[in-house]
């Protein structure tokens, strides 16, 4: 995944940068993502579909570390606000017709674990967009409490 958001279609990139991990890896049969960022000279990637898909499974732990990176990364608060509604909107919907229907299952019974629950997401989403737009003060802690409310 590093490699492919760096090079995206330029083959000849591509080529370099796997020559230049085959070096730093040589005699290994493991390539690590450490590996990969060391030669890229990145250090982080931003993957938004960690922190959703987190909260979709209902894993809080999961969630609040997606989202910590996500904000370590330099990824804006209120980016990630609408995300997790977005998300919890869609959880919420009575129907999903972009479920694969091996994820409809598990998301049926995310949405029954959060029915009556959405006021509570609602509001705390809303507290994280007032600070930012007002203040900035506090914000990130009031998107972890949305988000650790919404992977319960």
């Amino acid at each position: 995944a590093l490699l492919k958001d760096l090079v995206e279609s330029e083959t000849l990139l591509l080529a370099n940068e796997l020559e230049k991990i085959a070096l730093l890896c040589e005699g290994r049969k493991v390539v690590t993502a450490p590996d990969v960022e060391s030669i890229l000279g990145r250090s982080r990637t931003i993957d938004n579909f960690t922190l959703t898909n987190a909260i979709e499974d209902g894993d809080p732990a999961a969630a609040v570390a997606a989202l910590r990176r996500l904000l370590e990364q330099g990824a804006a608060v209120p980016m990630l606000v609408g995300m997790v509604d977005w998300c919890v909107g869609r959880l919420l919907a009575t129907e999903e017709p972009r479920t694969f229907p091996s994820r409809r299952a598990a998301l049926d019974r995310r949405r029954e674990a959060l029915r009556g629950r959405g006021l509570e997401i609602y509001l705390l989403l809303r507290e994280a967009d007032r600070l930012v737009r007002s203040s900035g003060a506090d914000a990130e802690a009031a998107l972890e409490r949305a988000v650790l409310a919404a992977a319960r």
